[in-house]
């Protein structure tokens, strides 16, 4: 990610599509920046990462006043938030309504980098959608017409890739696409 651009990227999938592969990924790079794997914090409900935090009930609105203070009082404890399966706990309803809003301007105040897994991309916060910088979207259930819906409120006509492991780099500011696919190691190869 470019630091001269804090980013919210968003990866949807199926279970076992890639989402995970690309996250971790993406924080190695991060740690790699940052020089101190203490500044990401990773909110982990599957327990997927190294020292993921879990939300008591799925409320992240507590923590969130931890590593992410309302006022410039204190600098924010972590430049990156990992969110495994935020679909689950990045809604707009309760608890956490009004702890994803605060997340939405916070990560704006604090020029913190957000990474978001979601199996179902209706179920995550409109404010996390309009947020986002870089989609990646990999295999999802056809079948899933509200997942559809969703996708093509922000991706118009984009197609949803059918192999496992293979997904499509998505800029929504430029409508840029890459077809791609993630490695057993890390990391995601344009295909041609």
């Amino acid at each position: 990610m470019n630091r001269r651009d804090r980013k919210v990227v968003i990866a949807i999938g199926a279970p076992k599509s890639g989402k995970t592969t690309v996250a971790r990924s993406l924080l190695r790079d991060l740690e790699a920046e940052q020089g101190d794997e203490r500044a990401i914090a990773v909110v982990d409900p599957g327990r997927q990462f190294r020292g993921g935090f879990v939300p008591a009930g799925g409320d992240i609105g507590g923590w969130l006043e931890e590593v992410m203070p309302p006022s410039a009082s204190a600098p924010a404890a972590v430049r990156a938030i990992l969110f495994d399966d935020g679909d689950s706990y990045l809604r707009p309803s309760p608890p956490n309504g009004s702890a994803e809003r605060d997340l939405y301007l916070r990560h704006r105040w604090w020029r913190t980098d957000l990474i978001v897994t979601a199996r179902r991309p209706q179920n995550l916060s409109p404010l996390i959608w309009s947020a986002c910088s870089v989609l990646y979207l990999f295999r999802t259930n056809p079948a899933d017409r509200s997942a559809r819906e969703r996708l093509d409120e922000f991706a118009p006509g984009v197609e949803v890739p059918r192999e496992p492991f293979d997904c499509v780099v998505l800029d929504p500011y430029t409508g840029e696409q890459l077809r791609c696919r993630t490695k057993p190691n890390g990391g995601v190869e344009v295909l041609r």
